[in-house]
């Protein structure tokens, strides 16, 4: 069975209290280096309630819809400035970033079909999948900000 079991995305609990660092149960998150950016994922204690399961995946899907956006404005700008180069990049990224987002919407729906189940390995997997996906987003948001930088 997966060890990590994914959650709160959003930097709060999933009752929507700020998360705050319990070291016996949670993965330590990286400290947020530009405080414009969104912080890093976090795991949730593998003890999450279906509820707060739901509530991550949710919270997830509209994480990377905003990742997705983002990057959609920035392909927007580059095309309005005639930077084909750019343009090219962030129309990669935003490829990877939608591709992403489909992929996390349908872990969620087969998450809540495992939670109907009570199907706790299926739960553990789902769940550390849309932790995977939430991570690779905000990788593809950070790749999307160099897109420029050339």
């Amino acid at each position: 069975m997966l060890s990590l079991l994914a959650a709160g995305c959003a930097g709060t609990s999933a009752s929507g209290a700020p998360s705050g660092p319990r070291q016996d149960d949670r993965v330590q998150e990286p400290p947020v280096t530009d405080p414009g950016r969104s912080p890093a994922c976090e795991a949730l204690p593998q003890t999450a309630s279906d509820a707060e399961r739901r509530k991550y995946a949710d919270d997830v899907v509209t994480r990377l819809t905003r990742i997705s956006n983002a990057i959609r404005g920035k392909l927007s700008r580059a095309r309005g400035r005639g930077d084909a180069a750019e343009a090219s990049c962030q129309n990669d990224k935003l490829t990877r970033a939608d591709v992403t987002l489909r992929a996390t919407e349908g872990h969620r729906r087969e998450l809540g079909e495992a939670i109907t189940a009570a199907d706790k390995d299926a739960i553990a997997q789902k769940s550390a999948l849309i932790f995977h996906m939430c991570t690779r987003a905000l990788r593809l948001d950070q790749e999307s900000d160099g897109c420029g930088a050339r």
